[in-house]
């Protein structure tokens, strides 16, 4: 939008308009920007000033507006204030006291965020509405943002704010800035006990579940992620399952609904072994699985004369008349973790354990025997509520 700028304080028609006593505020300067030179001044360690000139105070007006001065082939965006006399701009522009071209225009908020399109790697478009409010376009999904706040962060670097509300109503906030190199940055703002601001890694749209997920960056080499639930999501989804697939890398994949995302205490390992199980129930329901149960006791609590005789596994259910047993693992770590639940040895004889069993006790009260059974591994990213597993099969002893 902005590689093809007119130099028209060096052109013979500005002149020619300036020595007739034209405004220099006119709606050709408008849309095409004015050339000044300022001398730079001393101002903060990363900061140069210069006295803002005549030419330019006219050109912008009596208003505060959002303008952008380019400078070697890079755009810096700021408040203009004409209360003031002077104007910041980074110490990359020059040395105090050199005299430097400038190319100044006032733009608008359609004009910022179109820059941001084009300068951004993120996989996401901004558009100005109609009635005000920003669509975020984001894989083909289209996600209607209000406008919060335009004008300059505590860091002194202007900024654009939109709010994205959840089907619940709640607000979710986005910032788009530039810092003093002029690299474009989106981050994130953490409601809590205190307003955190975030640097954004990467941001995508999940279709299957209608979420927007946000990784960014919490410090020391660590990221963390963010979910926005645009919809509801009705129950734990299974993408593809992959529960018979003994060899290989491939994995089965899902996705939380929102209140056992947030409704789940992570610290407890109680009730991370229960949402493992209630996964592991969809999982199973998902493969076509009739006669589902698990073990609501979590601890393998049974009794032989009663329904809780099936707490033996942690999991089992029929398929194609044959019954079969489970031994269920959690981790909110890692898929490395996953992998090395599913490989462990004293997982392994857990299940082989509880084949037994249930081969002893289904011989003396008529139920089904099992011929083999698997442990199914599961990560969770508690972040954003995708989850993961994968299986291993064992045969009876």
């Amino acid at each position: 939008m902005f590689r093809h700028q007119v130099d028209l304080h060096g052109s013979r028609r500005y002149q020619a308009a300036l020595s007739q006593g034209a405004d220099p505020s006119t709606e050709l300067l408008k849309r095409t920007g004015l050339k000044v030179n300022v001398k730079l001044n001393k101002g903060d360690e990363k900061e140069r000033r210069f006295n803002v000139p005549y030419e330019m105070r006219a050109y912008l007006g009596e208003g505060k507006r959002l303008i952008a001065i380019d400078y070697r082939g890079k755009t810096v965006y700021r408040i203009y204030n004409p209360k003031l006399r002077t104007c910041k701009v980074p110490n990359w522009f020059g040395e105090v006291g050199e005299e430097v071209e400038i190319l100044v225009r006032g733009i608008t908020l359609s004009d910022l965020l179109q820059d941001i399109n084009e300068r951004w790697g993120l996989p996401l478009k901004l558009r100005m509405r109609r009635d005000e409010k920003v669509s975020m376009i984001l894989e083909g999904k289209e996600v209607v943002a209000d406008i919060v706040k335009i004008g300059w962060g505590g860091d002194e670097r202007p900024y654009v704010e939109i709010t994205i509300p959840d089907y619940l109503g709640l607000k979710h906030i986005l910032w788009f800035k530039y810092d003093y190199e002029t690299e474009p940055c989106l981050g994130m703002v953490i409601r809590g006990k205190k307003i955190r601001s975030r640097k954004v890694l990467s941001i995508r749209y999940e279709k299957r579940v209608d979420v927007v997920a946000i990784v960014y960056d919490i410090g020391g080499g660590r990221k963390s992620t963010h979910v926005i639930y645009l919809s509801e999501v009705p129950g734990i989804r299974i993408f593809n399952s992959g529960l018979f697939e003994t060899e290989g890398e491939k994995v089965g994949t899902g996705w939380l609904p929102y209140e056992l995302l947030k409704g789940t205490d992570w610290g407890s390992t109680e009730e991370k072994g229960m949402l493992g199980h209630r996964i592991a129930k969809a999982i199973l329901e998902n493969e076509g699985f009739s006669g589902v149960k698990i073990d609501n006791s979590v601890k393998n609590h049974w009794n032989r004369n009663d329904e809780t005789v099936y707490y033996i596994f942690d999991a089992s259910g029929t398929k194609n008349e044959e019954f079969m047993g489970f031994e269920i693992k959690l981790t909110t770590e890692s898929e490395r973790g996953m992998l090395s639940n599913l490989n462990n040895e004293d997982t392994k004889n857990e299940l082989l354990k509880g084949i037994r069993i249930w081969n002893n006790v289904a011989k003396k009260h008529g139920l089904p025997i099992t011929k083999r059974g698997a442990v199914i591994s599961i990560y969770v990213d508690v972040g954003s509520g995708y989850f993961c597993f994968k299986a291993r099969w064992l045969n009876a002893s």
